[in-house]
């Protein structure tokens, strides 16, 4: 099924009981029968269920009375704690996500800034180490539980390549950063526009994940000992067992802040997360870190083996059922948190760990000759790193044994961590 602007609400003679819904609270949308409308359809609704479609309407006559999307461009209608209300709740029609997600992301593109076709015919003859680490990169990114078919893979691929190597010339500065390719995938397979798409990974790498992809990466790493400080808090027990074994949290979840959780979570939660995520921006990050933790718990206090609890955490598959969307998202959003996971106190734990951070990573790149594009799996520039503790994760980061920590872990467990795919400030 498939909502498109105008003005009223239709619905296929197959299911006649859900024709109640008024017409009135419903001026904006149509509803018409498609096949593979969206590529995750087949775990949005069960086309036999009448009561799954008709929870689908009430979703959307719901989300009727919060945007308008009969304007040019479409605008939301309603503050911003009523979308997050029924953001939280449901989560957005899929359907409206192609129009939700930009307005989430405030995307639209500036008037100074160039078109997405114009950079890429300026740069259609120019090649740079960014646009060659996404030649190598490209192939290797779509999630294998989509069930994508072959041809609507290399159409995903020829976009994506279009994306990330018109990002590469738009900002320089960043280039290219492996992970941005996982999220630009994703963003393509759900918006279904390469503009859309690009313009959307624009605001994530400059607004939401600011500086995550930089240099320093000082964002990301500010975080992860912020995540470090939650965890103590939120889940003690976890947090002492990781200690005890020695597990370092910044090398086991730093690929879930870069990627967003992309290849971390089964698709339907990880949609749901992306729109809590869109509208809340980076307390999102720290809140689905906590609901894996919170919901793997009890597997992961029964084991003593470090590598186990690294195989653990991504197993999605053996554990999707743990991992439903509304589970999810209900112990993503559990009210005992709310007083340490909200943009204020997050700002104050920031600051504590920022200079702490900072002096570490400086202190670290000064002894050590350190330019970190090279290392980290960034490409825009070149880079060396005269230290030999480097270990190289193949398809995913170059990543040094230096995270958030003061220390390096236990050879056994850096072995392991080798081995495996390691605030938002609003407009």
């Amino acid at each position: 099924f498939k909502f498109l602007v105008d003005g009223k609400l239709r619905l296929s003679p197959d299911y006649p009981q859900a024709t109640n819904v008024n017409d009135q609270d419903t001026s904006n949308f149509v509803l018409v029968e498609s096949q593979n409308d969206n590529l995750f359809a087949t775990q949005q609704t069960d086309s036999n269920s009448v009561t799954n479609i008709t929870r689908l309407f009430s979703r959307t006559v719901s989300w009727s009375k919060l945007i308008d999307t009969r304007a040019i461009p479409p605008k939301f209608t309603a503050n911003i704690s009523e979308i997050m209300s029924a953001i939280r709740e449901e989560g957005v029609p899929s359907q409206l996500r192609t129009i939700v997600w930009p307005l989430l992301a405030n995307s639209k593109k500036d008037t100074n800034q160039l078109d997405f076709e114009i950079l890429l015919e300026a740069h259609k003859d120019n090649i740079s180490e960014a646009t060659q680490q996404i030649d190598k990169d490209i192939h290797r990114t779509l999630p294998t539980d989509l069930g994508l078919d072959p041809v609507e893979t290399v159409k995903i691929i020829k976009h994506l390549k279009r994306v990330l190597v018109a990002y590469s010339w738009r900002n320089s500065t960043i280039g290219y950063c492996q992970s941005m390719n996982k999220v630009a995938a994703f963003l393509i397979i759900v918006l279904k526009e390469e503009e859309e798409a690009f313009w959307v990974l624009s605001s994530l790498v400059e607004n939401y994940l600011q500086d995550y992809y930089s240099h320093l990466m000082l964002p990301l790493h500010v975080d992860l000992k912020v995540l470090n400080c939650l965890l103590s808090d939120c889940l003690p027990r976890v947090s002492e067992h990781f200690e005890n074994l020695g597990l370092d949290l910044g090398l086991m979840t730093m690929h879930w802040f870069l990627c967003i959780f992309v290849d971390v979570l089964p698709p339907e939660t990880l949609l749901r997360v992306w729109d809590i995520f869109l509208c809340e921006g980076k307390c999102a990050l720290h809140r689905a870190s906590l609901a894996i933790f919170k919901i793997l718990e009890k597997d992961i206090l029964a084991t003593n083996n470090p590598a186990e609890i690294l195989s653990l955490l991504q197993q999605k598959h053996q554990y999707e059922d743990k991992f439903n969307p509304s589970l999810f998202v209900k112990t993503m959003c559990q009210p005992s948190w709310d007083k340490k996971l909200n943009d204020g106190a997050l700002e104050k734990l920031c600051d504590v760990y920022q200079h702490q951070v900072k002096s570490t990573l400086e202190n670290f790149c000064g002894a050590h000759s350190y330019t970190a594009p090279s290392i980290l799996g960034r490409h825009g520039s070149v880079g060396s790193l005269n230290e030999p503790k480097v270990s190289e994760n193949t398809g995913r980061y170059r990543s040094i044994s230096f995270t958030v920590r003061s220390y390096v872990s236990p050879p056994s467990v850096q072995e392991t961590y080798a081995s495996q795919p390691s605030r938002k400030s609003r407009k």
